[in-house]
């Protein structure tokens, strides 16, 4: 029988991975109800953008159960009950945890894996398919510098047909802003900017989390994206066929710069963040909560009196 519980699980077919996938989701769930979870709710994204694609998603070469199962996994590691596990391998230093969270999900997946008897072949293309999930390897980019910085060790680069798919779900989503059904601003830059928020060297700073999230983040996807199609899609695909869930993600993708215009971010020496109304007037969001629900009223088609860039404080 279908609940609220099995719904997700509902794209994997063979029964033990299933398993697996609901224990993974159970995790998450500890933390407390999926509205409140932006993790829970990013992953749940990108595997709700899968729903219809299993068909062509064999004939390209995926194992969806495995694609599905390694989305899941991959940001189980920023969960704190989890992190807490092993922050003090990171010197209780919960930025150094979080830029980890792979390698944290991976370790703790294994145990939940094992309960379960999800066979070893299946487990090494999940681990392949989670690595270098948070973005390609690109010179400049915030998943590389900072991981590479302050763990010291090399970003790693993706693996295999699923971590492909993975990466490009990953980044599409992380860059772009989406309506849900209840009105509200959901997406990767709502998740990112309360990572920065609560985990990060800028956190408690609404003014520069904003000018992170809708700066570096949001510009860095486009740059990630493209290194994708000309670098690594060639170099994993060798002129097999790609699914086309992808190439209509990335169109849906771009219609999240309409938000840009919308953001008004002060200097060094006025850090305030104010978002234009439809009537253009300026209101100023004075905590991050506040800044996604101001977002949320707006309908950025609509004319307004004033339009402004979105400026990066500092």
């Amino acid at each position: 029988m279908e609940n609220a519980r099995t719904r997700p699980a509902k794209l994997v077919l063979d029964p033990t991975m299933r398993m697996f996938v609901m224990d993974i989701l159970l995790e998450y769930r500890k933390t407390g109800p999926t509205r409140r979870n932006e993790n829970l709710k990013h992953v749940l994204r990108m595997v709700k953008t899968l729903r219809g694609h299993r068909e062509n998603l064999v004939t390209c070469g995926c194992d969806p159960d495995v694609l599905v199962a390694a989305i899941y996994l991959s940001d189980l590691g920023k969960e704190k009950h989890v992190q807490d596990r092993y922050i003090g391998r990171y010197g209780n230093d919960r930025f150094k945890a979080f830029l980890d969270h792979a390698r944290i999900s991976m370790i703790y997946g294994n145990d939940l894996r094992k309960k379960r008897d999800v066979s070893s072949v299946r487990w090494r293309r999940i681990l392949g398919s989670i690595v270098g999930h948070d973005g390609p390897s690109i010179p400049g980019s915030w998943w590389k510098t900072h991981y590479e910085s302050e763990l010291k060790r090399r970003y790693p680069n993706i693996h295999g047909l699923e971590g492909l798919i993975h990466c490009y779900l990953d980044r599409i989503d992380q860059g772009g802003i989406f309506r849900g059904r209840n009105g509200q601003l959901n997406g990767g830059l709502r998740k990112i900017s309360n990572d920065l928020f609560f985990n990060s060297r800028i956190s408690g700073n609404l003014a520069a989390v904003i000018a992170e999230v809708f700066g570096p983040a949001r510009f860095g996807t486009f740059d990630q994206l493209e290194y994708l199609d000309e670098k690594a899609r060639p170099r994993v695909l060798r002129g097999k066929k790609f699914p086309k869930v992808i190439d209509e993600l990335k169109r849906q993708f771009i219609e999240s710069d309409r938000y840009l215009n919308r953001v008004i971010i002060g200097e060094i020496d006025n850090p305030r963040v104010d978002i234009i109304l439809d009537s253009g007037e300026k209101i100023e969001a004075r905590t991050l909560e506040e800044f996604w629900r101001i977002l949320s009223e707006i309908r950025p088609e609509a004319q307004v009196a004033e339009m402004c860039l979105v400026k990066r404080a500092g």
